[in-house]
């Protein structure tokens, strides 16, 4: 959404403005509605991501440290952290034990 689209949303909804409509007020509630299910489609979406990457990260780092603690559940950045330290970890003992 634009900054001239919430202008033009807030200038309709000026309650001073004489000319409010029941026309400009369902036009209003119609773009608050839209707005509100494409909001509510992204959360899913995201939802639906971040249980893949757990899902991911759980073939490769002990559950434990997917779920967190009750202090904190880390999020996908840290989840990509602590894989890339794993791997790092792994490849650094693969040259050590390599001849």
């Amino acid at each position: 959404m634009t900054n001239e689209h919430l202008a033009e949303i807030e200038r309709r909804a000026d309650p001073m403005r004489l000319e409010n409509t029941i026309d400009d007020i369902a036009a209003l509630l119609a773009e608050v509605r839209r707005l509100q299910a494409q909001a509510n489609q992204h959360i899913a979406d995201l939802t639906d991501e971040d249980d893949r990457v757990r899902a991911l990260c759980a073939r490769v780092l002990p559950q434990k440290d997917i779920d967190g603690d009750s202090y904190c559940v880390p999020g996908v950045v840290e989840l990509c952290e602590m894989l890339v330290i794993r791997v790092e970890s792994t490849n650094a003992m693969q040259h050590e034990t390599t001849p």
